[in-house]
């Protein structure tokens, strides 16, 4: 009897149809990128840990080393901004802004930085 029930049970499967994908050349790959949380976190004191806090600095560095450990020859792509990039205060025009004192050239310096490596950045925003 246990036999007729697994018989059964495949030649559902069997009959259900398959999930048609799209031949068009995208997503070949999952979406490939190095992002700052899993490792630093929200560091932020830069005095007392200054090699791990969420800085320009830092993400620079992580960019300079997808290019020279082979990550964009492996197919990583983007380099994601995640949270406690923020400076405490929004400016002027009520936008949000990089902390000055971690981010002095602000996200656009760091953003020509790692485009002129050919690599993408992605912002993930918290408001």
């Amino acid at each position: 009897m246990r036999c007729v029930w697994w018989a059964l049970a495949a030649g559902a499967l069997l009959c259900l149809p398959g999930a048609p994908g799209l031949n068009n050349g995208l997503a070949l790959s999952p979406p490939m990128g190095w992002l700052h949380w899993e490792r630093f976190m929200c560091e932020t004191d830069c005095e007392k840990n200054p090699s791990s806090c969420i800085s320009e600095q830092l993400f620079m560095q992580m960019a300079d080393m997808m290019v020279s450990n082979g990550w964009l020859k492996a197919g990583y792509k983007y380099l994601c901004i995640d949270d406690c990039w923020l400076a405490t205060e929004r400016d002027d025009n009520n936008r949000l802004q990089a902390d000055p004192a971690r981010f002095p050239g602000g996200i656009k310096k760091l953003a020509d930085y790692v485009s002129y490596l050919h690599i993408h950045v992605i912002y993930i925003m918290y408001t």
